[in-house]
């Protein structure tokens, strides 16, 4: 007698997930009734069939890069002119009035001849100047690129060329313009949080805890003595770089109060062979000299002690006074800024434990290995 095939868990689970297969007819009629009685395999089952759904379009917005003859075979598949219901739509490009990356489109119909023309990029608001130019100049401005970097970049990418250096620089001063706006806004606001925080804390003279909830304007008012330490980042290692930028960290909020950029370079200037005493280099000079990037003459070891000194002369237009110097070690800063003589109030030094582990630590490494291998002999210890 032949003997009965025992049932697997494979063929439970497999005859389970038959009976339990979600009528999907009538779940679209019921998406607003949510099942409270279901099981497991059948929340597994509803999830996989819903991941399966086509996608719905999404919007068109923004910018793309887009394959002209691609965007050509699709008008011309699916497109007729409106005007005579006929003829297809050729694209083409109006090339005298291109503008960087910004182009004038034109679809003409084949039949009637009507042409339909737009450009491809808004204008800025107020301005003539097109969205993508600016955007452009300022994502290579971004990644520390300028136009030369952005006419390669439209080379390997197939695309117009970018606009001029004339035009790209009054885009650079635009944008930087209005960084300088976001920069001195984003300090007061800082530096009203910093003052909050000291009259909380009892450290302002004159003011109680209560005084940290009043308005701006006394908080910006009042002029607040605060401990800071800077620190200078360079382009490259080595004192070799002509890019430094120095900060200014408040100790009681780990936030930076104020920034400065050194540069201690101008290609144009370097690069000018013209004579310095015609007519031409003193008309070139006076037009070259509010863009210039060069604000240092000295040398790159000399641009952070520059540049606390700066921020020091500048601190007081938010009403703080950096009254604490918190060192890393280097006291050229920090004789800059006593020379300098910024407030009619001392100026503290302290120097900062964590550089001072840091460097410390170094030199015992140091010092370890070079002397790896070596005996003493009679130094006095038994």
């Amino acid at each position: 007698m032949a003997r009965k095939r025992k049932r697997s868990m494979t063929d439970d689970r497999v005859n389970s997930l038959k009976k339990t297969k979600p009528n999907l007819t009538a779940q679209a009629n019921q998406t607003n009734q949510p099942e409270l009685n279901q099981t497991t395999s059948q929340k597994k089952i509803e999830n996989a069939w819903a991941s399966c759904e086509i996608a719905s379009p999404i919007p068109c917005s923004g910018n793309n890069i887009i394959n002209m003859d691609k965007l050509q075979d699709g008008i011309s598949q699916a497109a007729l002119c409106r005007h005579c219901k006929a003829g297809e739509l050729v694209l083409s490009q109006n090339a005298g009035a291109r503008e960087g990356w910004a182009v004038v489109m034109r679809l003409t119909c084949t039949n009637c001849g009507i042409v339909t023309s737009f450009n491809s990029s808004h204008n800025l608001p107020g301005s003539r100047s097109k969205e993508v130019n600016r955007a452009m100049n300022l994502g290579m401005r971004s990644i520390g690129r300028g136009n030369s970097a952005a006419t390669t970049l439209a080379a390997i990418l197939q695309l117009p060329p970018p606009i001029g250096r004339k035009p790209w620089s009054k885009h650079t001063q635009t944008i930087l313009s209005q960084v300088h706006d976001v920069s001195d806004t984003a300090r007061l606001q800082v530096a009203r949080r910093l003052k909050r925080q000291l009259i909380k804390e009892g450290s302002v003279p004159g003011t109680k805890a209560d005084d940290a909830d009043k308005t701006d304007s006394f908080i910006d008012s009042l002029t607040v003595d605060v401990a800071v330490s800077f620190d200078g980042s360079w382009k490259n290692r080595g004192f070799s770089s002509h890019h430094c930028i120095v900060a200014a960290i408040a100790q009681e909020t780990g936030e930076i109060l104020d920034a400065e950029y050194i540069c201690n370079l101008c290609r144009e200037c370097t690069d000018n062979s013209m004579d310095k005493n015609s007519d031409e280099y003193i008309n070139w000079i006076v037009e070259h000299t509010p863009n210039c990037p060069r604000n240092f003459s000295g040398s790159s070891q000399a641009m952070e002690s520059e540049g606390v000194r700066r921020l020091y002369e500048r601190s007081e237009d938010t009403k703080l006074r950096y009254t604490v110097f918190v060192g890393d070690g280097d006291s050229k800063s920090f004789l800059s800024v006593t020379k300098a003589k910024p407030y009619d109030v001392p100026i503290v030094k302290e120097e900062c434990v964590g550089h001072v582990k840091k460097r410390m630590g170094t030199r015992l490494r140091r010092l370890l290995n070079r002397m790896a291998g070596m005996y003493f002999y009679n130094i006095g210890v038994p």
